[in-house]
């Protein structure tokens, strides 16, 4: 973790871990200002998929805890997916298409 001062007299804390990275902003008063949290998909998921191509885009998760940005792919059967999350595209550890 790295924690920075701020132009303002708050803080920042910033870091990256095996599932992900963060940042944190406090005011100086000590108030939450803004978090932020980019979770890695794991390398040996378990939800492998034949039809899933390429990331497309990234998008942030409305039904998830704080600033949660999951990742959209390509679909050659849905058009678009992405491995957990519903974002409103097709999920794809619940798909029943999904071909390992």
């Amino acid at each position: 973790m790295r924690l920075k001062p701020t132009q303002d007299g708050g803080r920042v804390a910033e870091g990256d871990t095996p599932w992900g990275t963060y940042r944190v902003e406090w005011s100086k008063q000590g108030n939450l200002l803004t978090h932020h949290i980019n979770i890695k998909e794991p390398v040996d998921s378990g939800t492998e998929c034949t039809h899933r191509g390429q990331q497309i885009r990234t998008q942030e998760c409305d039904l998830c805890k704080g600033n949660v940005i999951v990742k959209v792919f390509e679909c050659a059967i849905h058009g678009e997916c992405s491995i957990r999350k519903n974002v409103g595209v097709t999920v794809c550890n619940t798909c029943p298409d999904r071909k390992v």
